[in-house]
């Protein structure tokens, strides 16, 4: 018999607890689908579930940041992949930043909300209201995520 148990990051109940759930964010991150956007929901994806276990995932304020930051700019920006390759250069530079405490809980949507839909459309939708979802459990930090996303933008180079 199989053990069904909670995920000690999401808490969603999975077949495996946390390996379960780490195992469906493996098989989303290799899914194919031929729409160009898919690539925008990938990066969301990994951002979404990182911040739903902090603890494997955004253990430093540097991998907060990234996390954080990247689902901001999904959330808030039209020009996401300029946006990106700023906070990747910031990071690169290791900043001097404090980690914020988190939130409690971080949205009730999980990856198994999203995982078993196969029609691209649905399952973009499904992704987009996933990650609207984790960041307004996380409303708390989105001041620090714009000015973490200030300071990359403050250091790009002068063209």
């Amino acid at each position: 018999m199989k053990m069904v148990g909670p995920c000690s990051g999401c808490g969603t109940r999975i077949e495996g607890g946390t390996a379960g759930c780490r195992k469906l964010l493996d098989e989303l991150t290799l899914r194919r689908f031929p729409e160009p956007s898919y690539a925008r929901l990938q990066f969301m994806i990994v951002d979404i579930y990182a911040l739903q276990h902090p603890d494997g995932f955004c253990a430093s304020a540097k991998s907060l940041a990234a996390h954080l930051c990247g689902l901001c700019i999904a959330q808030e920006q039209s020009d996401g992949a300029t946006a990106r390759r700023a906070l990747q250069a910031w990071l690169s530079n290791n900043p001097k930043i404090t980690k914020p405490p988190l939130p409690g809980t971080r949205g009730s949507m999980t990856i198994a909300d999203v995982t078993q839909l196969d029609d691209a459309s649905a399952f973009s939708q499904a992704v987009d209201s996933w990650a609207h979802e984790t960041w307004e459990a996380y409303a708390a930090l989105h001041a620090q995520a714009r000015d973490w996303i200030k300071q990359a933008y403050a250091m790009r180079p002068r063209k």
